[in-house]
């Protein structure tokens, strides 16, 4: 048996999926069409079409995989956000539930 030196830095496990998600920033009420790659406890992995700045907070709503689980919406605060073969990869920790 081998040793284990890894140790999980996370809190929360993360879900891996690939679900369409709208986002609605509160500048503007620009809305973009992306889609949730990862989902934790406290935050979420969003790939975009378009770039969000960090520390930006915004509204999404992500879409339920089973039609009698509504989506989940949430006020989401942007961490980190890099371009990814002309998409934007868009870190974020979940504010709020609603």
């Amino acid at each position: 048996m081998l040793a284990r030196d890894y140790q999980e830095k996370r809190n929360f496990i993360r879900m891996q999926m690939d679900v369409p998600a709208t986002i609605t920033l509160k500048h503007g009420n620009q809305v973009i069409q992306a889609r949730c790659l990862d989902l934790s406890g406290n935050g979420m992995l969003i790939m975009s079409p378009e770039p969000i700045e960090d520390d930006a907070i915004f509204h999404i709503v992500i879409s339920s995989t089973r039609p009698n689980l509504p989506p989940l919406e949430a006020e989401v605060k942007s961490m980190r956000c890099i371009e990814k073969d002309g998409q934007y990869e868009i870190g974020v920790i979940i504010e709020g539930i609603n």
